[in-house]
């Protein structure tokens, strides 16, 4: 299937050039000058998705394009970069899953439980979903859900499979943006589930 280029908006191939004119033509991350023949990539620090242009409907390309906004990178850094933003998404939409499926497990309301996702965690110093209760204090749910660690992320890994939507929507990993183009956050997760726990593949 032919994937056609990201559309950022009718202003983008000039604000390209004057934040790699801005950086020195240098990579922000590795210093890495420009090599013959091959201009630095530009990345947006809040993605673009997030600003929810549509073109011909709004004009939001002018925030997300904003020099303030964009970073000269090379394409080993920018490659990065992307790694971990496809980590973040992915644990986004496990700790949805996660959150929807949890209380089938312990025979509790799903209100009962909430989740969050954290990039770097203050406790695990790693990637982390923390599950707790809401109820103060709490009721043991989530030291049960504890043993049920494996099965959770089969069932996880199974609703996405079995979903028929293409790339992720309410019903599995989660709402995306399909104003642009964006990741597969399906298979960014199924990947991430895999990596968890690799008999769920």
């Amino acid at each position: 299937m032919l994937k056609l280029p990201n559309d950022y908006g009718p202003n983008w191939g000039q604000q390209r050039d004057a934040a790699r004119a801005r950086d020195h033509h240098r990579c922000t991350v590795c210093n890495a000058p420009e090599p013959p023949g091959r201009q630095h990539d530009v990345h947006h620090k809040k993605p673009f998705r997030d600003f929810g242009y549509i073109r011909g409907e709004n004009e939001r390309y002018l925030q997300a394009n904003d020099l303030a906004n964009l970073v000269t990178v090379c394409p080993n850094c920018h490659r990065a970069i992307e790694t971990a933003e496809a980590t973040r998404t992915a644990l986004e939409g496990l700790s949805y899953l996660v959150g929807n499926l949890a209380s089938l497990f312990v025979m509790c309301d799903p209100g009962d439980l909430a989740t969050v996702p954290d990039i770097h965690s203050a406790h695990t110093r790693l990637p982390t979903i923390t599950v707790y209760e809401l109820t103060p204090g709490g009721t043991g749910l989530a030291d049960e859900l504890c043993a049920h660690h494996a099965d959770l992320l089969k069932m996880a890994a199974q609703r996405i499979r079995e979903c028929p939507c293409e790339r992720g929507c309410p019903a599995c990993v989660g709402p995306i943006d399909e104003s642009v183009q964006s990741r597969d956050l399906k298979a960014d997760t199924l990947r991430l589930i895999g990596m968890l726990a690799p008999e769920s593949r």
